[in-house]
């Protein structure tokens, strides 16, 4: 995040999310293709879709793949490590 030396620090918690959600989920310095509306779209519907499954990790089904994309760039989101063994026979 911008911490312009001519402008002050947020002021409390709201100023700072508010900044937060701006610059980071949303980022709405790269306004192509309405990117920063899908992304916050993206991002609240991941959110709720986890809340409601109580897990860490939900499908990924109809959510808008180019806004996954952006976030998961940003490290915003993460896909789950799927660790695959392999039995060696002896």
């Amino acid at each position: 995040m911008d911490w312009p030396a001519d402008r002050a620090l947020p002021e409390d918690e709201r100023a700072f999310r508010e900044k937060f959600w701006v610059e980071i989920i949303r980022a709405d310095d790269r306004p192509a293709a309405d990117m920063p509306r899908r992304r916050q779209e993206t991002i609240v519907e991941i959110a709720l879709r986890r809340a409601r499954a109580l897990t860490q990790y939900v499908p990924r089904g109809d959510i808008d793949s180019a806004a996954i994309q952006s976030l998961r760039s940003d490290s915003l989101i993460v896909y789950p490590c799927i660790c695959m063994y392999w039995q060696i026979d002896s």
